[in-house]
C-alpha cells in the first residue's frame, strides 16, 4: 500500500521502538521517500486532532494532567512518564554508579575431530573487537540468563546448557585500556553501572553453522575459535576473563 501511494514523506506512528525499527528496515525500500519521521502525541496537536493544554498548565508542568483528562486511555503511558521514569532516572543517576551490573558470559562450544571450538562474536560498534557472547542477567539466575542471551545472540536454540557458574570475574568500565575508556563513557551512560560482574554459562552447540544468525543490532560477525586459541582470539581487554572462563571449561571437560 505504501509503495502504491509513493509518499514523499513517511510519518511512522507505531510507537517506540516499533516506528524506529520500521524506518530502519524499510526506508531503503522506499526510494521515493525523501525523509521518514517517527511521530507521537505532538503530531496530534499539530494536526489539530487533539487540543493542547492551556499555556498556564504547560508553564507549571501539568500538561500531562490535561492529556489524561482528554485521553484517559493513555493513563499507562502517562504513569510511566510521570512516576516510573523519574524513579528510574534517580536510580540511574545516584545509585547505579556505585554498583556492578550482573552479567553472564556464554561459552558455546562444538566438538570436531576430537577438538573443541568456541564461538566468538565481533562487536558491531567496535570493529575488530571479538568477545564471547554476553549480556545482562535482567534479574534472572545465571543459567536462565545465559540460555536467554545465547538464544537472542545466535537466533537459535540448538544448544544444550552444560553448567553455570556464579560470578567469576568483575571489572570497571574503562579501567583496562584506551579503547575501553572510549567505550566506557557510552557503557556507563547506557547502563548506569560502574562496571560488570560476570557469571558463566557453558553450552554445547548441536546445530549447523547455517542456523547461526547473529543479532545485527549488536554484532557484525561470528566465528569459531579453537579452544587453545580462544584467549589470543578475543580482544586484549577480554583476555583476562577469557582465561578464567576457559579454565572452567577445561575443568568441566575433565570431570
Amino acid at each position: 500500500e505504501i509503495n502504491k501511494f509513493m509518499p514523499d514523506i513517511v510519518f511512522a506512528a507505531l510507537g517506540a521502538p516499533w516506528q524506529e525499527k520500521f524506518i530502519y528496515h524499510n526506508l531503503a525500500k522506499m526510494p521515493y521517500a525523501k525523509v521518514a519521521i517517527g511521530v507521537g502525541g505532538a503530531f496530534d496537536f499539530i494536526a489539530g486532532k487533539i487540543k493542547r493544554a492551556p499555556k498556564w498548565l504547560r508553564v507549571v508542568g501539568l500538561e500531562w494532567l490535561w492529556r489524561l483528562k482528554k485521553q484517559p486511555r493513555r493513563w499507562r503511558r502517562i504513569y510511566t512518564a510521570i512516576i516510573v521514569f523519574p524513579v528510574k532516572f534517580i536510580k540511574w543517576r545516584f545509585f547505579l554508579p556505585w554498583l556492578y551490573r550482573s552479567n553472564v558470559a556464554c561459552l558455546l562450544y562444538k566438538k570436531e575431530d576430537d577438538k573443541y571450538k568456541i564461538l566468538i562474536l565481533e562487536r558491531g560498534d567496535l570493529p575488530g573487537h571479538w568477545q564471547l557472547p554476553q549480556g545482562g542477567t535482567d534479574s534472572l539466575n545465571i543459567w536462565d540468563a545465559g540460555i536467554k542471551e545465547l538464544s537472542e545472540e545466535i537466533k537459535s536454540r540448538k544448544f544444550k546448557p552444560i553448567k553455570a557458574f556464579p560470578i567469576l570475574y568483575k571489572y570497571k568500565f574503562g579501567e583496562r585500556d584506551q579503547e575501553s575508556r572510549i567505550y566506557a563513557a557510552s557503557a556507563r551512560k547506557h547502563t548506569g553501572y560502574k562496571g560488570q560482574k560476570q557469571g558463566l554459562l557453558i553450552a554445547e552447540y548441536f546445530g549447523d553453522d547455517s542456523d547461526i544468525k547473529v543479532n545485527f543490532w549488536d554484532h557484525a560477525a561470528w566465528k569459531w575459535a579453537a579452544s587453545q586459541e580462544l584467549v589470543a582470539s578475543v580482544h586484549p581487554v577480554r583476555r583476562e576473563a577469557a582465561k578464567i572462563f576457559l579454565d572452567k571449561f577445561n575443568e568441566v571437560n575433565k570431570s
